[in-house]
C-alpha cells in the first residue's frame, strides 16, 4: 500500500514542528498539515495549498509563542484563511485549537522591533469595475492579540501616494491610447490611487484626485463607442464608489481613519 501523503516540507516553528504534506496521487487534490508539540501530534487537517510560519502575539500584556497556518484557495482573487495557534506549554488531550481565524491576509514582521503586523487586503472592489491585475486592492494594517482580536493601526505618517506619484498617474491616464485594453487600464490606475488615499485617511484628496482624472481618463475612454455600455456620469461614479465603500467589511475602520465620513466634498 502506498501512503496517501508525502512530507513536502518540515518547519520548526517556535516550540512546534509543522509538516506540510502533499498527496501522492495526482488525482487527489487535497493537501494536509500536521503539527507536533513536544513530540506529540497536536493538530492535523486537510487544507488547500498550505503555508505556515511563527510569531509572537500579545496575551493580556504578555507575549506568547504562536504559529500560523494559511490555506490559500487559489486563483487571482486572493482568498485565503489563516489559523493562528498558541503553542505555549502542553496542548493536552484536546490538542491545538485556533485562537484566531483571519481572512484574506498575511503576517509581516517589522525589522525595527520584530512586531508581527497583519496585512489586511480589502477585496470589496476586486473585479467590480476592472478585471485582472487592474483591480484595486487597498490594504489595512493591524496587530493581533489573543484577547482582543485584530486591532487596526493608524496609517504611518506620510503614507499613501506622494504628490509626484499622483501627478505621474494623472499624466499616464491622460496619455493612454484608446484601444480594447484602455478602459481597464485607465479605471485601474485611477481607482488604485483613489483607494490607497482613502485607506490612509486622505479621503478628501482621493475625491479630488478622482475628479481630476475623470475628464482626462474615464470620460475620454468612455466616449469611444466600444465602451458605451459602461459609460456613466461623474455623479454616478461617485455614488457607486461611495456605495461600494459602505459595503466594505472594514467600513467602520476606514471611516474612523477619515474622521468619520467618506462623503465626497461638494
Amino acid at each position: 500500500m502506498t501512503p496517501r501523503y508525502r512530507v513536502e516540507k518540515t518547519l520548526n516553528i517556535k516550540s512546534s514542528t509543522v509538516h506540510l504534506l502533499r498527496p501522492v496521487w495526482s488525482d487527489d487534490s487535497g493537501s494536509r498539515v500536521e503539527v507536533e508539540v513536544g513530540g506529540r501530534l497536536a493538530y492535523q487537517s486537510d487544507i488547500w495549498n498550505p503555508d505556515a510560519g511563527g510569531l509572537n502575539i500579545d496575551s493580556e500584556g504578555l507575549p506568547v509563542e504562536a504559529l500560523w497556518i494559511r490555506a490559500n484557495s487559489g486563483g487571482s482573487a486572493g482568498f485565503s484563511t489563516t489559523y493562528v495557534f498558541s503553542v505555549d506549554g502542553d496542548p493536552g488531550r484536546s490538542g491545538l485549537l485556533p485562537v484566531a481565524v483571519l481572512e484574506n491576509g498575511w503576517f509581516e514582521t517589522t525589522e525595527a522591533d520584530g512586531r508581527a503586523i497583519w496585512i489586511q487586503p480589502d477585496l470589496t472592489y476586486r473585479y467590480v469595475w476592472t478585471s485582472g491585475v487592474a483591480s484595486p486592492v487597498p490594504i489595512l494594517r493591524a496587530e493581533l492579540s489573543v484577547s482582543g482580536g485584530l486591532a487596526f493601526l493608524d496609517p504611518p505618517p506620510g503614507s499613501g501616494p506622494t504628490p509626484s506619484e499622483l501627478d505621474a498617474a494623472r499624466a499616464e491616464i491622460a496619455s493612454l491610447p484608446i484601444n480594447e485594453f484602455a478602459r481597464d487600464r485607465v479605471v485601474g490606475l485611477t481607482l488604485m490611487a483613489f483607494f490607497q488615499l482613502v485607506d490612509v485617511g486622505r479621503a478628501n484628496e482621493a475625491w479630488e484626485f478622482f475628479r481630476s482624472c475623470y475628464a482626462v481618463g474615464i470620460a475620454r475612454v468612455d466616449a469611444d463607442p466600444r465602451f458605451a455600455s459602461e459609460r456613466r456620469t461623474l455623479e454616478a461614479w461617485e455614488e457607486d464608489l461611495l456605495a461600494r465603500m459602505h459595503e466594505s467589511a472594514f467600513r467602520a475602520e476606514i471611516e474612523r481613519i477619515n474622521g468619520g465620513s467618506l462623503q465626497p466634498p461638494p
